[in-house]
């Protein structure tokens, strides 16, 4: 994903512009994560409005605002708790550097030329 400030001269608040790169708008993963995403969104939905509705059930309130701030921060714990989980998974499955990417690289393929270019430097130095 790019990101690029467009300033504007008129005084206007400049906007954040996010934009994928060509090639994963080209790439199958464009549509299996807009798929994800789209169901993702339906869970997260029944999520939070099946929570508002039983705090406004089962919890007391002074008002309606107060339900509302409460439900909206109960929320926001459950996203920063939703992280947790994502740095945890992250810490317990690193990421593999032997995989081969969607363009056909990996990471050792960088090492490997690294190391390619080194013995070619050493060579250089004993002719």
């Amino acid at each position: 994903m790019k990101v690029g400030l467009s300033i504007d001269r008129t005084g206007r608040i400049p906007m954040l512009k996010l934009r994928d790169r060509e090639s994963y708008v080209r790439n199958k993963t464009k549509e299996y994560d807009d798929i994800a995403m789209k169901y993702l969104c339906y869970v997260l939905f029944l999520l939070v409005a099946g929570f508002s509705v039983y705090s406004l059930m089962y919890e007391r309130h002074k008002s309606w605002y107060s339900w509302i701030l409460s439900s909206l921060t109960s929320c926001v714990y459950m996203f920063d708790l939703i992280f947790l989980i994502y740095l945890y998974q992250r810490w317990i499955y690193p990421v593999d550097k032997k995989r081969v990417n969607e363009f056909g690289f990996g990471g050792e393929d960088d090492q490997a030329v690294a190391e390619t270019d080194a013995a070619k430097e050493e060579e250089k130095k004993t002719n």
